[in-house]
């Protein structure tokens, strides 16, 4: 028999994902009192598990995390068991989870592809359960199609519109753990203040030409990313409210460095430092957009 993993679950909701991979992040304890070359104590200082996704279903996510993180009532990792027949019949297969969590939005990114958001869940000890729980012997979890795909959208500075290829969007919120009292798991996880950088790359040079030799303060910026049709793999109309948008008030934009070869077409990219202008949120949320050009 062998596993491979299955569902995803965030609180409530199974999740299609790309990618997984969980790590109870352990901290041992070997001791050894004499000459003797094993340890003759051994255990476990503190353990701090978490697990990485990679998933396609941006909204849903941004819905629970939104642009930088949050606090989980669940999260769940199934791993499915394979017989010589396929997937094995029965309550055979296993399930991690955690009881509480603070989960971390780590980036989104795009490119001529689809946008992947990839999510840190870090667990937190609540003082009842296990901080990090194996069942065994679960019956098969829901299976979870891709049902909802975005690509890049348009990307406006003020009212113009600017053409690129690919941008990563990194929230930058470092997380903060704490272990008291002895415990195990971290008792404490906190996301400290967010520092986000948007990165661009592009083609034309119109943009690169807006950040200048050194670099300039510019906005509104508004992001868009289009929502694919499933039925016939185009994308959803424009004016449907199915897209999502990310307004970001004010940036220091920089142009980044170039190389290239003869006959070769130089990258135009850059980098946005989302700033805090004084008045406005950093940036504004919304995933039920539709894409119109900023007035």
């Amino acid at each position: 028999m062998y596993y491979v993993f299955g569902g995803v679950k965030l609180n409530s909701t199974f999740f299609p994902y790309q990618q997984v991979s969980i790590s109870p992040e352990l901290q041992k304890t070997l001791l050894n009192s004499d000459v003797r070359s094993a340890s003759s104590f051994t255990g476990i200082k503190t353990a701090a598990p978490m697990a990485k996704i990679n998933t396609p279903a941006l909204a849903s996510i941004l819905n629970i995390t939104g642009m930088v993180g949050a606090v989980l009532s669940a999260f769940e990792v199934y791993e499915i068991a394979h017989d010589e027949d396929g997937i094995a019949s029965g309550s055979v297969h296993r399930k991690w989870s955690m009881t509480e969590a603070v989960a971390q939005v780590e980036s989104i990114s795009t490119s001529k592809g689809h946008a992947e958001i990839a999510v840190a869940v870090h667990a937190v000890e609540d003082g009842t359960n296990a901080v990090w729980v194996l069942t065994e012997g679960v019956a098969l979890p829901t299976m979870t199609r891709v049902t909802d795909v975005w690509y890049q959208g348009p990307l406006y500075v003020g009212t113009t519109l600017y053409n690129l290829e690919q941008i990563t969007i990194t929230p930058g919120a470092e997380v903060k753990k704490r272990h008291s009292n002895g415990s195990v798991g971290p008792t404490f996880v906190g996301l400290k203040e967010p520092v986000p950088v948007i990165a661009v790359s592009a083609e034309d040079g119109e943009l690169a030409a807006l950040a200048g030799a050194f670099g300039d303060v510019v906005g509104p910026v508004t992001i868009f990313f289009r929502k694919g049709d499933e039925g016939d793999g185009l994308r959803v109309a424009n004016a449907t409210e199915t897209h999502i948008s990310l307004v970001v008030p004010s940036v220091f934009m920089t142009p980044d460095g170039k190389d290239g070869e003869p006959r070769g077409e130089i990258a135009q990219n850059v980098t946005m430092d989302v700033r805090d202008d004084g008045t406005n949120a950093i940036w504004t949320l919304d995933t039920t957009a539709a894409i119109v050009a900023p007035t």
